[in-house]
């Protein structure tokens, strides 16, 4: 069970490396956590819930040959995934190697993202493990891939390179219909403004916190045929799940963080540095949408890692800027001890009520 508190070691490196202020030293420490994390999570072997659901279905797919709407209509999946599977399984492979691959496509993406956008890459990536390592990056593999696909699409889109975006957003519906959402919030980021963002976020928040999950499930279509909606039925049916006080607080933290950076350093041109307004907007319309479907927590819980993902750069970005010296590394440490504070928790749940097991690699 060791092997699953390694992204506390990886943090502990992460943060030694903001004392050291090297660039060279941080994109190391990122370097180093993509591949350990790959390694442990791609080399998994019969660890979580899911994985012996996922090689099940991966020995009922058809092969390229036999690949039709009738052949996978009964399959669970998209067909997107279903197709790479197919691709996969002609090629002579085992499931293990589809797993190792679509790991090594979350992390190199989501590491990639991270560094073009973050002041402080390796902390940012090890600050997000906190968070997602066990439930995204080594249990749900199809949203894990999808959110890189985002995330990088994200990242392209700031950069202006928007044939790759719209590449990287097609793609992602290919492993999850949910994807689709959020190619609505990649248009909203597009507003011109600025205090709208926390108008969508204030409303969002209210919204989530008053209105009663039960009284919009009611208005789900729930006698379809199609494959995503009766996904979101079967989520909104589960009654054993719940977004709890400290989700919440959560999501709330990042634009108060951002909110305090603002007031410390009021001089510093804000409004004007492309780089902080497109994490700003960004991050606000994906912490709104993180809010607004949390009527449906599964949905919730899902929409928070990209929430999270960008959040992280957002603060890191801005304490980076308010603050100098022994300010900024207190901040990163007590940052990094309330994201350790998560994983410990979220870890110690997911043993406790059997979602993962004890570690085994295929090799």
């Amino acid at each position: 069970m060791l092997v699953y508190y390694a992204p506390l070691a990886f943090l502990t490196l992460a943060l030694v490396t903001q004392i050291a202020k090297n660039k060279q030293a941080d994109r190391r420490a990122l370097i180093i956590c993509c591949v350990a994390v790959i390694m442990i999570a791609g080399l998994r072997w019969y660890c979580d819930a899911d994985y012996e659901g996922y090689a099940e279905m991966y020995n009922d797919n058809p092969t390229i040959s036999n690949f039709t709407q009738e052949s996978i209509g009964s399959l669970y999946g998209e067909g997107g995934y279903l197709f790479l599977s197919a691709i996969f399984k002609t090629l002579g492979s085992q499931f293990f190697l589809l797993a190792f691959a679509c790991c090594v496509a979350s992390l190199l993406l989501k590491s990639m993202s991270v560094y073009k956008l973050s002041t402080h890459a390796s902390l940012a990536m090890c600050l997000y493990l906190c968070l997602n390592f066990v439930t995204i990056e080594f249990i749900q593999m199809r949203w894990a891939v999808a959110t890189a696909l985002l995330s990088y699409g994200f990242c392209c889109q700031y950069f202006r390179k928007y044939k790759p975006a719209v590449l990287c957003f097609a793609l992602s519906a290919a492993f999850s219909y949910f994807s689709i959402l959020f190619w609505v919030v990649a248009l909203v980021v597009t507003w011109k403004g600025y205090r709208r963002f926390y108008l969508l976020f204030l409303f969002s928040l209210i919204l989530a916190l008053f209105v009663k999950g039960g009284y919009l499930s009611q208005f789900l279509i729930t006698d379809a045929d199609l494959y995503a909606l009766m996904r979101l039925t079967r989520y909104a049916s589960d009654l054993l799940s719940h977004v709890g006080t400290l989700a919440y607080a959560k999501l709330v933290m990042y634009p108060v963080i951002y909110s305090l950076c603002v007031w410390w350093r009021p001089t510093y041109p804000w409004k004007t540095d492309t780089l902080n307004v497109f994490l700003l907007k960004l991050s606000l319309v994906l912490v709104s949408v993180t809010l607004l479907v949390s009527f449906i927590p599964m949905l919730h819980f899902r929409a928070s890692v990209l929430a999270d993902f960008f959040s992280i750069i957002w603060i890191l970005n801005a304490v980076d800027k308010a603050l100098e010296g022994y300010g900024k590394i207190v901040s990163y440490a007590t940052l990094s001890a309330l994201f350790a504070t998560w994983f410990l928790i979220d870890l110690s749940n997911n043993i406790k009520f059997g979602y993962l097991y004890a570690y085994h690699t295929w090799l």
